[in-house]
C-alpha cells in the first residue's frame, strides 16, 4: 500500500481552512484595518479613517467609538486600567477613559506612533522616527529615548524584558524597563527588516521579509526557520498561545493566511484564511481574531486551533500535488504506505467548503485528475481523511 503525503484535514468535520473561520464584521464601513486587540470579550479595531471600532461580544456586533479624527490612521491599540489608548500616524496617542465615548490627546501630539503595548499602568510606544516613549502613569507623562533612526514597527513585553523590532536596524532589547538598550541581530542585512516580534522567557521570535527567525538566548544568536511558501513570504503578526506560535502572513503571489507551530518554529501548518493577506492577529480566552488587507475581520474558536496541532503534520503542499498551480490536470504523488484506502473517492472542495468534484480512484500512482473545468482559485483535494491544496489558473 502506498501513502499519499498529504496533510490530515477532516473536511466537513472541520471543513476547508477558510470554512473554519467566521467573518464577523458585516456592518463595518469598508475601512482599511490596521490593528486589532482583544481584552476579555471586548475587541478593538483601528482603521485608516481614524475610526476605532469596538465589539462588546467577541465580534457579533460593532460600534464606532470615535468619529472626531477623520484625517488620521489608527495604527495600534492598547488597553490598560480601563483606559483605551489609540496610536495615530500624525497626532500621537488618543486616550479614552469612558469606553470610547470621549477622547483626549496625550502630550505626544506631533508623533507618528506605530506600535503600543501596555503592562499594568505603564504604556510603551514606538514611533516612525525611531523613538521609544514610556509612560508610567497611564499616559500623563512620557519618558523619551532616541533608539534609532529607523521606524519602530513592533514591540513585545515579557516579565523582565522589552523587545523592539525596526525597519532596517533589526531587534533591540531592554532588561531595565527601557532605560538602556542593546542591539540583538543576525549578520544578514535583509533580516534587519522586522514586521512582528514576540518574546517568551529567553525565546525571541521575529518575523519579516523573508520569513521567521528564533533566538533561544535573548537575541545573542538567531536561527532562521522555514515557513510554508517561498522565501519572500512575510510574517506580519506573531502570537504565543500556550506552547503554540500563531503567525499571520502574506505573500506577493500566493498568500498563506494563518499558520501555526508547536515546536518552536521548526515546522508549520496552515490553520486557515489561506487566500488572504493577514495584517494583524489578537486573541482572548475564547477566540483568535484576524484582520486582512481588505478590511475584513475573522474569528475562530481558540480550542479548535489548538486541536489542529494534533490532527495536522508537516505542511509541504507544494511538493505533493503537481503541477501546482495547474491549468488542465493535477497529479498526486504517492510514497510510503496508505493509512486510508485509495479506493475512496477523491473529492475536491473550494475555499467555502463546497464539494465541486468527486473522482473514483483505483490504487493508481500517480493519481491524475482533470481539473480543466474548474474556475480559477484555490482548492482542497481530499482522499478519505487526508488532504492537499492546489491553485487552479
Amino acid at each position: 500500500m502506498k501513502k499519499i503525503i498529504l496533510l490530515i484535514l477532516l473536511l466537513f468535520s472541520y471543513s476547508s481552512y477558510s470554512y473554519w473561520w467566521e467573518q464577523c464584521n458585516l456592518d463595518l464601513k469598508g475601512d482599511k484595518l490596521y490593528c486589532i486587540n482583544a481584552f476579555e470579550s471586548r475587541v478593538f479595531v483601528g482603521s485608516d479613517s481614524g475610526r476605532v471600532y469596538l465589539s462588546d461580544n467577541n465580534g457579533d456586533n460593532w460600534n464606532v467609538i470615535n468619529t472626531g479624527f477623520p484625517f488620521v490612521e489608527i495604527t495600534s491599540i492598547a488597553i490598560a486600567k480601563n483606559k483605551i489608548f489609540a496610536a495615530t500616524d500624525s497626532i500621537g496617542i488618543l486616550i479614552s477613559s469612558d469606553n470610547g465615548d470621549s477622547w483626549n490627546k496625550s502630550s505626544l501630539e506631533d508623533y507618528d506612533i506605530r506600535v503600543l503595548k501596555s503592562r499594568d499602568s505603564t504604556i510603551y510606544a514606538g514611533s516612525q522616527s525611531g523613538k521609544i516613549l514610556i509612560s508610567n502613569d497611564l499616559g500623563v507623562n512620557w519618558r523619551k529615548s532616541e533608539l534609532t533612526d529607523k521606524p519602530i514597527t513592533c514591540m513585545a513585553l515579557s516579565a523582565n524584558n522589552i523587545c523592539v523590532g525596526t525597519l532596517g536596524r533589526g531587534v533591540f532589547l531592554s532588561s531595565d524597563n527601557g532605560e538602556n538598550w542593546i542591539i540583538r541581530n543576525n549578520d544578514n542585512w535583509y533580516l534587519l527588516y522586522i514586521f512582528s516580534i514576540a518574546i517568551l522567557n529567553n525565546n525571541i521570535y521575529k518575523g519579516g521579509v523573508p520569513g521567521f527567525s528564533v533566538s533561544t538566548d535573548l537575541g545573542l544568536s538567531w536561527e532562521s526557520k522555514k515557513i510554508p511558501g517561498t522565501e519572500v513570504s512575510s510574517v506580519n503578526s506573531i502570537l504565543i498561545i500556550d506552547n503554540n506560535l500563531i503567525a499571520g502572513t502574506s505573500h506577493p503571489m500566493e498568500n498563506l493566511g494563518v499558520i501555526q507551530s508547536s515546536d518552536n518554529g521548526d515546522t508549520w501548518h496552515y490553520i486557515g484564511l489561506d487566500t488572504l493577506e493577514i495584517n494583524d492577529l489578537a486573541f482572548n480566552s475564547e477566540y483568535i481574531f484576524a484582520i486582512d488587507n481588505k478590511g475584513k475581520i475573522f474569528r475562530r474558536k481558540l480550542n479548535e486551533i489548538i486541536k489542529t496541532d494534533i490532527i495536522e503534520a508537516n505542511l509541504k503542499f507544494e511538493n505533493l500535488i503537481s503541477p501546482n498551480p495547474a491549468s488542465d490536470f493535477i497529479e498526486i504523488t504517492c510514497r510510503g504506505e496508505v493509512t486510508s484506502p485509495l479506493q475512496s473517492d477523491v473529492r475536491i472542495y473550494n475555499v467555502y467548503g463546497q464539494n465541486v468534484m468527486s473522482v473514483g480512484v483505483q490504487n493508481l500512482e500517480p493519481l491524475r485528475i482533470d481539473v480543466s473545468g474548474l474556475a480559477r482559485g484555490m482548492y482542497f483535494v481530499s482522499i478519505g481523511d487526508i488532504v492537499g491544496k492546489f491553485i487552479k489558473i
